[in-house]
């Protein structure tokens, strides 16, 4: 049989940081990100790095990476040349 827990019960020491914090989809609660959010961006990340190995030549795929900054922190400026 399971008992009831409260959401306001304190799980560290001093108190600042309770079960619903702990449980809270809010990434700023307990500084770490949501468990599924983080899942779910890496199999974006995943499936969008298959689609453009599928679909486009290695440069191709390479300067919309670099551009979009797909797997890097974030995007950079493409700059043509004529």
């Amino acid at each position: 049989m399971w008992s009831t827990v409260s959401m306001d019960q304190p799980i560290t020491g001093d108190g600042d940081l309770t079960l619903g914090d702990l449980l809270s989809q809010d990434a700023d609660v307990d500084g770490r990100d949501d468990p599924l959010e983080t899942v779910l961006a890496a199999a974006r990340e995943r499936d969008i790095a298959n689609l453009l190995d599928g679909l486009l030549t290695p440069r191709s795929a390479d300067i919309i990476r670099r551009r979009f900054g797909i797997g890097e922190e974030g995007s950079r400026l493409l700059i043509i040349s004529a």
